[in-house]
């Protein structure tokens, strides 16, 4: 592992592919070893980032996701598979990636997250993500100091181009699917809330369960062989330990899978998935 400064606002972690190859030998459609790449990219560089501002970290305050997006480029199918075409890759193909504190509001900021295949030279993803500064023990928002807010902001940073907002409601005439799943131990942070990658995890066990029921997706294959071309959600509710989360599914003509995650009929968070045709 390999860190290095890019820019005042940008620092560069490279990680061996192996590391990945463990998580995409038993099929394609397994998002979580980028998504865990991701939050352990920020959460490593971000640090670093806070005490270049002349800054400490105290444990009173948490940073929590809000809402995030993953942009796979079509060069992630080609590299994984690669990663699945043997038991040991031939030739050692490194991700580096590209953290980015973008912006900084009273209580909220921005990072970017990209990813690059350092062998072949291009894009694997661009990602971005909204985190809000919280008070541990109030629960409350609390702002981020104003030493790093400024060193941020002086940068100018290319904005992310998220796309529309995940929907918030079934239409009327659309076919859905529902699922419930428990917050299980291994799902929450230290904070005994449910980490942000379940909200991602529970719509794809959604769809994997919604095919095996016969419901009508457009996918014409198993959901482990399909790869993810785009990851969007929207938190906007806490979740705890053993609670039940129920995931309602269904499909636009565009293709995409959206959906609405709640707890006792109160919402959580709000997803899109699309997928590549492999």
């Amino acid at each position: 592992m390999e860190v290095s400064t890019e820019s005042p606002n940008t620092e560069c972690i490279q990680l061996n592919n192996l590391g990945f190859h463990r998580f995409f030998n038993h099929g394609f459609c397994n998002p979580m070893p980028w998504m865990k790449a991701i939050q352990f990219t920020w959460s490593l560089l971000s640090l670093k980032l806070f005490y270049k501002s002349g800054l400490k970290v105290t444990t009173d305050v948490g940073m929590f996701a809000i809402r995030e997006e993953i942009q796979f480029m079509p060069s992630v199918v080609d590299y994984i598979k690669y990663m699945t075409s043997c038991t040991k890759p031939k030739v050692q193909k490194p991700v580096k990636m590209f953290f980015t504190a973008a912006s900084v509001g009273k209580t909220s900021t921005v990072f970017h997250v990209d990813a690059l295949d350092s062998v072949d030279k291009k894009i694997l993803f661009k990602s971005a993500l909204a985190m809000v500064s919280v008070d541990r023990n109030t629960r409350r928002p609390r702002a981020i100091p104003a030493t790093y807010k400024s060193m941020v902001n002086s940068q100018k940073i290319p904005p992310f181009q998220w796309t529309d907002l995940p929907l918030r409601s079934i239409p009327t005439d659309a076919a859905s699917f529902s699922w419930k799943g428990r917050v299980m131990i291994t799902d929450t942070d230290a904070n005994g809330h449910a980490n942000h990658l379940l909200f991602v995890l529970l719509p794809l066990e959604c769809i994997s369960q919604a095919m095996a029921h016969g419901f009508s997706t457009t996918l014409d294959k198993s959901l482990s062989q399909c790869i993810v071309k785009n990851i969007s959600y929207l938190i906007v509710g806490e979740v705890t330990l053993g609670k039940i989360i129920k995931t309602q599914m269904w499909q636009t003509n565009d293709g995409l899978f959206h959906f609405i995650l709640s707890v006792n009929d109160k919402h959580a968070a709000y997803v899109t998935l699309s997928f590549f045709e492999v």
